[in-house]
Order: C-alpha cells, then sequence, then structure tokens
C-alpha cells in the first residue's frame, strides 16, 4: 500500500530537522505596487487554503523555506519581501508597521484571495496582529510568532543597543564601503546572537548563510533601520482585542530576543487564543525547531471551525 499524504507529510517534518534547508525549486513568482509606489515581490508555493506568511526584522521571505518545503504539500503558501528587505525596491523611505500591513493586503487583493490564513513571526507577527485586528474579515486563522503585543522597554533597550553597535561599527571603520562591511558583519554577530542564541545548527548554517547575504546588498543597512523605527513604534494592544480569527500564540522557551512574558502578554490581548510554548527554542525557532513548529502550523491550519 502506498504511502498516504498524512504520513508523508509526518514522515517530511521528521525529516526536517536532519537535513539542511534548500532554496525553492518551484515557486511562482509576482509583483504588486504598494503604497509610495514601492515594488513589492511576493512568491507563492502550492495548493490548498492559502496562507500568508510574513517574516521579520531584515529578513525575505525565503526566511520562510524551512516551513514552504513542508507545507506547500498542504496549502498554498505566499511569501513576500517586505518593504525594506531583498527585492523589494524600498530602502530609503521610513517604514510604519501600518503600511507593512496595508502592503500584506496589496498581495492577497493581487491573488483575489479575500480570506486568507496569516503567520508571521517576531516583526512579522507585529504586523499580522494589526492586519487580524483592522481587517478582521480578511483573516481564517491567525499565527503569531515570538511577537510582543507592543514594543515594551525591555525590547526598546535591546534594539537600540544592537543599533547603536551597529553605527559604531560604522563609524569606527571610517565610514563608506568599509564601515557598511563593518556594520554588517555586527549586524551578524548580533543577529546569531540573539535570534539563534549564539549559535547556528551545523545542517542549517548553509541555509542561514545565505539569509545573511541580504546583508551584503549596500542598501540593506537604510532599510534595516527603517523597520527597526517601525519596530520601536509598534503597538498593536488597540487591535489585539478586535481580532476574531481563531488564533495560534507561538513563544520560545529561550527566546533572548522577545521574553516568554512578553508573547504571553500578546497571547492574553487576543480573545480565545491558544499558547504554545516549543521548550528551548530561540527568537528564530521556525530553523533549529521547524519540526516542532510545523507540525504546530499544521495542525493549527487544518482544523476546522
Amino acid at each position: 500500500m502506498g504511502e498516504t499524504r498524512a504520513a508523508r507529510f509526518a514522515r517530511d517534518a521528521r525529516l526536517e530537522g536532519e537535513r539542511p534547508v534548500r532554496v525553492p525549486a518551484k515557486a511562482e513568482r509576482g509583483e504588486v505596487e504598494v503604497e509610495g509606489g514601492v515594488r513589492l515581490r511576493f512568491d507563492v508555493r502550492g495548493d490548498g487554503p492559502p496562507v500568508l506568511m510574513l517574516m521579520g526584522l531584515g529578513v525575505t521571505g525565503a526566511g520562510w523555506e524551512p516551513q514552504a518545503q513542508i507545507l506547500s504539500d498542504r496549502f498554498r503558501i505566499i511569501t513576500l519581501d517586505q518593504r525594506g528587505v531583498g527585492a523589494t525596491s524600498d530602502h530609503w523611505r521610513p517604514i510604519r508597521i501600518d503600511q507593512l500591513a496595508r502592503d500584506a493586503l496589496a498581495v492577497l487583493d493581487r491573488l483575489g484571495l479575500g480570506r486568507a490564513h496569516l503567520v508571521g513571526l517576531s516583526m512579522g507577527g507585529m504586523v499580522a496582529l494589526e492586519v487580524a485586528g483592522r481587517w478582521p474579515e480578511r483573516i481564517e486563522r491567525l499565527v503569531v510568532c515570538c511577537a510582543p503585543v507592543h514594543a515594551d522597554l525591555r525590547l526598546r533597550r535591546l534594539v537600540a543597543g544592537m543599533t547603536f553597535r551597529s553605527v559604531r561599527a560604522f563609524v569606527r571603520a571610517g565610514g563608506g564601503a568599509r564601515g557598511l562591511l563593518a556594520a554588517r558583519d555586527q549586524t551578524r554577530e548580533d543577529w546569531v546572537q540573539f535570534v539563534f542564541n549564539g549559535s547556528v545548527p551545523e545542517n542549517h548554517r548553509d541555509f542561514v548563510a545565505e539569509q545573511m547575504k541580504a546583508f551584503e546588498d549596500p542598501r540593506a543597512g537604510r532599510g534595516l533601520l527603517a523597520q527597526t523605527a517601525a519596530v520601536l513604534r509598534h503597538d498593536a494592544r488597540l487591535w489585539a482585542r478586535r481580532i476574531r480569527a481563531p488564533t495560534l500564540v507561538v513563544a520560545g522557551t529561550h527566546d533572548r530576543m522577545i521574553a516568554l512574558g512578553s508573547v504571553c502578554r500578546t497571547a492574553s490581548a487576543i480573545a480565545g487564543s491558544r499558547l504554545v510554548c516549543v521548550e528551548g527554542a530561540p527568537h528564530g525557532l521556525n530553523v533549529p525547531h521547524a519540526e516542532a513548529l510545523n507540525r504546530h502550523l499544521g495542525e493549527f491550519l487544518s482544523s476546522a471551525g
């Protein structure tokens, strides 16, 4: 007897923790013009209920590859380069969370989708909270991973420290091209420290290194600063109270970026939400703990009612 679809999904999820993540072999690519004349690039893969996935600060849509390569067997996975990163052309202007929220809706509109599931990680989770609260009629189910309901003092201090270290590295290197390289290296060091708790799993190092190449773009520093400013102004407490979609909140117990208590407050702010804690997971849990996250996503997004 042939392997069932469910068994294949479970097998793939188990293997996810054992093999390196690869760049997607096939994905439909599209663009949509959004506020300010920005050309927003997105990728679509798979068939089934649509799932729009929003990545965190400074990371392109390809950061969802550990999920897309598994979940696209059951869902239509939509990822995008949010303004300020990757192929999306806006690296110069100030960015706001509400802009990113409208950008996300523009992608759904471009694809002719009235409703979709929505998944956000870190900054992407902040955007997802605003989308689901301001436009509840557009969201079927919501998943918020490692995201605070608002930028509290701890997060502000942490992000301000990271920004300061990058600027200091730029200045100490004398600015210009050398300064950009020094700032990039400092950003990479902080990113590994706070996103992966100082160590990237060996079987995912090539994938993470590929994601870090985004910082080699000279415009990336400006886009990163613009997104950082948006994070520091984030406050979705009002919108969280208006969320009506069934909601799963996911936290990593060893998250150095967003404290576990902060993610718990996100869950408390959303009526009827369910909180899941991934034991031992860092902030960037979708890579080293892809197996657990994929299982939670698959089960929750497949649930009826």
